[in-house]
């Protein structure tokens, strides 16, 4: 199935962060909204494409707040969907080499993840936290974390396998 639009895919939403506890136990306001909203909607369209564009318009829409069984998962955390975006404005060209596309999901933590296979079938997985990138790569039984440090991503990226 292909979905044509004849005008561009117009946000009517906006993220908005929110409190972070600072060590004191006194909460900080985070003030700023997600400044790139509408590049993350045309990257994550563009790279990932229109599916996972349409699950993470549901996650944002439908789990702000506590979900599945007694309520227990947390809702959606506007710094992991910051994450992704800043994930994809950096290694997004890796992404759409992939063989299969990445699925989007979203944890029982609130994180957003996406999963893989590569070539060979192996499992790839990334989970964007409020200030690190989990991963897991079966093939070579590694797990790990790396901040959102530009440089890091891009190391990520490159021993991603395909």
């Amino acid at each position: 199935m292909t979905l044509t639009l004849e005008r561009p895919l117009v946000a009517d939403y906006s993220y908005h962060l929110l409190p972070y506890p600072s060590g004191s136990g006194s909460p900080d306001t985070v003030s700023q909204c997600l400044p790139e909203d509408m590049e993350l909607e045309d990257r994550v369209s563009l790279t990932l494409g229109a599916t996972a564009w349409g699950r993470l318009q549901y996650f944002c829409t439908y789990y702000r707040g506590p979900w599945g069984e007694r309520a227990h998962c947390k809702p959606l955390s506007p710094r992991s969907v910051q994450g992704l975006g800043r994930f994809l404005r950096l290694c997004g060209e890796v992404v759409t080499t992939l063989p299969r596309r990445p699925s989007l999901f979203l944890s029982d933590d609130g994180c957003l993840e996406l999963v893989w296979e590569d070539r060979d079938g192996q499992t790839v997985q990334l989970q964007f936290g409020s200030s690190a990138i989990s991963y897991f790569l079966e093939r070579s039984r590694t797990e790990g974390q790396v901040t959102y440090q530009p440089d890091r991503l891009r190391a990520l990226a490159s021993d991603l396998p395909q």
